[in-house]
């Protein structure tokens, strides 16, 4: 037998070194995790940075559901932990610290009566200085950090508003209000923005309290009710929807009131249901948000067709049968009325004209009820420019709101089957509503920082172009490359 050479034996030395320790790690015993330590098993959640980054807030839930927020800053040695707690948020000023207090399941079970989340506020500057207050449902910051809003919970079986407390955090003073629906602060000034709701068609109303001076500023009451708050930023420019019917009333056809400061006590700008050029086939809505233009001449809103009335059955059955026979058929259909409805089959039919599989389509049923129109309100001229072509569009207004654009996908079914979407882009003048279509057929289309420019792809090559010339380039035709 020749002499095994000696890279060889080297070689298999090596291997042997290497092979040994995995050898003997495979023979080992793995070490299980006791089903008991499951429960330890922890999940971040909701987190906050403070403004200046030296403060970090973070929510943790274990698998046997308990929680705690953690909360740490970097020039503390410790981290401290609030059990129960969750919803951290910082003031602006980066001073406070609040979140939400709640219970262990524990003192829920032991309380005869049901117990309702608290709040805390935290002093960062002291972290030891702490408020602590019972039934908050909402905790709210001004913008300079001196105040904080805190709404208690509502009752289920009442549809009043609840208790206001507004605190200035350095001193614990607090002012209470009643029968308050929603709160907005300003983005610039402490003043807060509170809806009033009595729980009946009488004394709702809006006002505005200035937290600096201790003023209260009443802007309208009515039996309407009043929602959705939008202050402009920057700016005392306030705008609410009030609704059209008593606040009792099942409808959604909504008054805008405007206010280009809250604060002087000037009468509003006030946009009616159903707006003049609209007939009576749309009416103003409450599911798209008011949003004021940065110059706080426009508005825009939300539209939607006028649902049909329902029909009337209060009088129907109200004449007697006209004879015994009659009665005799009327009874047996009550009683067949009165029995067990047939079981409904459990059957989805998807037809292959239907973009949307049935399951899609069952999902996308509260989206669609909620889409609306978009709509401009020139609040100076008191004009409206309908913006939309159809509820199914997808619409932007564009920085600088001199323009909007509307993308449609309604010619391109195929593609939205199987990933492949496309559609049309048209550009919309906010002033007069003109339209204008600016690209065909493309998959994604990107407005610029400033709103003057789009970029689209049309599965094969970039454009651009120019929104106010109308100057369009192909950006990637000269490449030697494909985009996909």
């Amino acid at each position: 037998m020749s002499p095994v050479p000696f890279t060889r034996r080297a070689t298999l030395f090596l291997l042997a070194g290497v092979a040994w320790p995995a050898l003997a790690a495979i023979g080992q015993e793995r070490t299980l995790t006791d089903p008991s330590e499951f429960g330890r098993w922890e999940s971040l959640g909701r987190s906050a940075v403070s403004p200046m980054g030296d403060w970090v807030a973070y929510q943790v839930s274990r698998n046997d559901g308990s929680s705690e927020l953690r909360v740490w800053g970097d020039s503390q040695d410790s981290t401290r932990v609030f059990p129960w707690a969750s919803d951290p948020a910082f003031s602006a000023d980066g001073r406070w610290l609040s979140w939400t207090a709640g219970h262990s399941d524990e003192e829920k079970e032991a309380s005869e009566t049901p117990l309702e989340d608290g709040a805390g506020v935290m002093n960062l500057a002291q972290p030891d200085l702490r408020l602590e207050f019972e039934d908050v449902a909402q905790v709210v910051f001004d913008p300079t950090g001196t105040w904080v809003a805190l709404l208690a919970h509502g009752t289920a079986e009442e549809a009043a508003g609840a208790t206001l407390r507004v605190v200035e955090l350095d001193t614990g003073t607090q002012t209470s209000f009643g029968s308050v629906g929603e709160v907005a602060w300003s983005d610039t000034h402490p003043l807060l923005a509170m809806t009033i709701e009595s729980g009946s068609d009488e004394g709702n109303g809006l006002q505005v309290y200035d937290a600096q001076g201790g003023r209260l500023h009443p802007l309208d009451h009515s039996g309407s009710r009043y929602v959705g708050l939008s202050w402009r930023d920057g700016s005392s420019s306030l705008a609410v929807f009030r609704s059209s019917d008593p606040a009792s009333a099942d409808s959604d056809s909504q008054r805008v009131m405007a206010w280009r400061d809250a604060t002087q006590g000037q009468p509003p700008r006030v946009l009616l249901a159903s707006p003049d050029g609209t007939g009576d086939s749309l009416q103003v809505v409450s599911s798209r948000p008011l949003e004021w233009s940065p110059d706080g001449t426009m508005l825009s809103l939300g539209l939607r067709p006028v649902p049909p009335e329902a029909e009337d059955e209060e009088n129907r059955g109200d004449e007697a049968p006209a004879n015994d026979a009659q009665a005799a058929e009327s009874e047996d259909a009550e009683a067949v009325d009165d029995e067990e409805p047939p079981a409904i089959a459990d059957v989805q039919i998807w037809h292959s004209d239907d973009v949307e599989v049935y399951a899609q389509q069952r999902a996308a049923e509260g989206r669609r009820a909620s889409r609306t129109l978009a709509a401009i309100w020139h609040l100076e001229g008191d004009r409206l420019v309908v913006v939309s072509s159809r509820l199914d569009t997808s619409v932007e207004i564009l920085p600088g709101w001199k323009h909007a654009l509307e993308e449609d996908d309604l010619g391109y079914p195929w593609g939205a089957k199987f990933g492949r979407p496309f559609h049309d882009v048209w550009v919309i003048d906010l002033d007069n509503g003109s339209r204008q279509q600016i690209a065909e057929r493309v998959r994604y289309a990107w407005a610029s920082e400033a709103g003057g420019w789009l970029l689209t792809f049309d599965g094969e090559d970039y454009h651009t172009q120019d929104l106010g010339t109308g100057a369009r380039y192909n950006l990637t035709e000269s490449l030697p490359t494909v985009f996909a």
